[in-house]
Protein backbone atom coordinates (compact mmCIF):
# COMPACT_ATOMS: atom_id res chain seq x y z
CA UNK A 1 0.00 0.00 0.00
CA UNK A 2 1.13 3.83 -0.67
CA UNK A 3 1.75 3.66 3.05
CA UNK A 4 3.83 0.81 3.57
CA UNK A 5 5.56 2.67 0.74
CA UNK A 6 6.06 5.64 2.31
CA UNK A 7 7.32 4.58 5.80
CA UNK A 8 9.34 2.59 4.56
CA UNK A 9 10.93 4.67 2.35
CA UNK A 10 10.37 7.44 4.74
CA UNK A 11 12.70 4.78 7.56
CA UNK A 12 15.55 4.37 4.71
CA UNK A 13 15.85 8.03 4.51
CA UNK A 14 16.33 9.10 8.18
CA UNK A 15 18.85 5.99 8.39
CA UNK A 16 20.72 7.47 5.42
CA UNK A 17 20.74 10.77 7.25
CA UNK A 18 21.51 8.94 10.98
CA UNK A 19 24.78 7.06 9.04
CA UNK A 20 25.54 9.98 6.56
CA UNK A 21 25.76 12.10 9.77
CA UNK A 22 28.61 8.78 11.18
CA UNK A 23 30.38 9.51 7.91
CA UNK A 24 30.76 13.26 8.68
CA UNK A 25 31.75 13.49 11.53
CA UNK A 26 34.31 10.55 11.21
CA UNK A 27 35.42 12.88 8.19
CA UNK A 28 34.87 10.07 5.72
CA UNK A 29 36.98 10.41 2.42
CA UNK A 30 38.84 13.47 4.44
CA UNK A 31 35.89 16.08 3.82
CA UNK A 32 33.75 17.74 6.04
CA UNK A 33 30.12 18.05 5.23
CA UNK A 34 26.37 18.50 6.96
CA UNK A 35 24.09 16.25 7.09
CA UNK A 36 20.97 16.67 4.50
CA UNK A 37 18.02 18.80 6.32
CA UNK A 38 14.68 17.80 6.37
CA UNK A 39 14.65 21.35 4.47
CA UNK A 40 16.92 20.60 1.62
CA UNK A 41 15.66 18.42 -1.15
CA UNK A 42 18.47 15.98 -1.56
CA UNK A 43 19.40 17.64 -4.98
CA UNK A 44 19.51 20.96 -3.29
CA UNK A 45 22.11 18.96 -0.10
CA UNK A 46 23.75 17.40 -3.40
CA UNK A 47 24.79 20.60 -5.06
CA UNK A 48 25.44 22.49 -1.74
CA UNK A 49 27.70 19.89 -0.33
CA UNK A 50 30.06 18.97 -3.72
CA UNK A 51 30.94 22.62 -3.78
CA UNK A 52 32.84 21.78 -0.23
CA UNK A 53 35.00 19.64 -2.47
CA UNK A 54 38.08 20.57 -4.16
CA UNK A 55 37.27 20.45 -8.05
CA UNK A 56 39.69 17.11 -8.32
CA UNK A 57 37.36 15.12 -5.56
CA UNK A 58 33.85 16.18 -7.20
CA UNK A 59 33.82 13.46 -9.69
CA UNK A 60 34.71 10.61 -6.88
CA UNK A 61 31.91 12.77 -4.58
CA UNK A 62 29.30 12.29 -7.25
CA UNK A 63 29.77 8.62 -8.26
CA UNK A 64 30.09 8.42 -4.39
CA UNK A 65 26.57 10.21 -3.78
CA UNK A 66 25.12 8.23 -6.88
CA UNK A 67 25.92 4.76 -5.96
CA UNK A 68 24.61 5.61 -2.38
CA UNK A 69 21.26 6.84 -4.00
CA UNK A 70 21.27 3.38 -6.21
CA UNK A 71 21.63 1.24 -3.03
CA UNK A 72 18.99 2.81 -1.08
CA UNK A 73 16.65 2.62 -3.74
CA UNK A 74 17.74 -1.45 -4.45
CA UNK A 75 16.61 -1.76 -0.87
CA UNK A 76 13.37 0.48 -0.70
CA UNK A 77 12.77 -1.69 -3.87
CA UNK A 78 13.41 -5.39 -1.99
CA UNK A 79 11.55 -3.84 0.83
CA UNK A 80 8.45 -3.11 -1.09
CA UNK A 81 8.24 -5.56 -3.91
CA UNK A 82 10.47 -8.83 -2.37
CA UNK A 83 8.51 -8.31 1.15
CA UNK A 84 12.78 -8.77 2.63
CA UNK A 85 14.63 -6.41 4.53
CA UNK A 86 17.51 -6.50 6.48
CA UNK A 87 18.12 -4.20 9.73
CA UNK A 88 18.36 -0.72 9.69
CA UNK A 89 21.88 -0.44 10.04
CA UNK A 90 22.58 -3.54 7.31
CA UNK A 91 22.11 -0.78 4.39
CA UNK A 92 24.70 1.43 5.79
CA UNK A 93 27.26 -1.50 5.77
CA UNK A 94 26.41 -2.38 2.30
CA UNK A 95 27.18 1.27 1.18
CA UNK A 96 30.61 0.74 2.72
CA UNK A 97 31.29 -2.42 1.29
CA UNK A 98 30.54 -1.21 -2.09
CA UNK A 99 32.56 2.00 -2.02
CA UNK A 100 35.38 0.04 -0.93
CA UNK A 101 35.23 -1.99 -3.36
CA UNK A 102 35.02 0.38 -6.19
CA UNK A 103 37.71 2.14 -4.94
CA UNK A 104 39.76 -1.17 -5.07
CA UNK A 105 38.39 -1.00 -9.09
CA UNK A 106 39.77 2.30 -9.29
CA UNK A 107 36.49 3.90 -9.67
CA UNK A 108 37.47 6.62 -6.73
CA UNK A 109 40.32 8.43 -7.52
CA UNK A 110 40.38 10.69 -4.73
CA UNK A 111 38.76 8.97 -1.83
CA UNK A 112 40.63 7.25 0.53
CA UNK A 113 38.97 5.91 4.06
Amino acid sequence: SFKTRTATTCSLVATSRRRCGELSERRWCNASFQTPADENTLADWWLATRRCFRTSYRTDFDSAFMLICWLIWKERNARIFQHVSKTLDQPAEDIKEEIAVWGVAGIFSQFRE
